[in-house]
């Protein structure tokens, strides 16, 4: 279970060593059975947990649109029909009922007047 020291960042341990992720730096996490891969702006990383684990110690940007992907919304550069275009040039593809989740989801927090710029 990751402890929260700092609420801006989330704590894992890879092979014994733990590891202070900062929230800006995360672009998305992708799930895989029970493998997390966190995709920052300097590294890529994996670790064992489950979402649920995580979930808490993200903010209002973070938004889990489908069951293996948690994307950050200010990190998002295209959403369209295509495909979703992150700031790392990842393109992550959804089927319909997700695009419309997300599109939602991402009208919602791009018009909050406190949202982060």
């Amino acid at each position: 279970m990751p402890k929260k020291i700092n609420p801006k960042k989330i704590n894992i341990k890879v092979q014994g060593k733990q590891y202070s992720i900062p929230l800006d730096d995360i672009v998305y996490l992708e799930k895989d059975l029970r493998r997390i891969r966190a995709y920052t702006r300097r590294y890529d990383i994996t670790f064992y947990g489950r979402f649920c684990e995580y979930e808490p110690y993200l903010d209002e940007r973070f938004a889990m649109c489908h069951r293996s992907y948690i994307l950050n919304m200010d990190e998002i550069v295209c959403l369209d029909l295509n495909g979703i275009v992150m700031s790392n040039g990842d393109i992550i593809r959804f089927g319909l009922k997700c695009y419309e989740k997300l599109t939602k989801m991402y009208n919602n927090y791009s018009i909050r007047p406190e949202r982060r710029v």
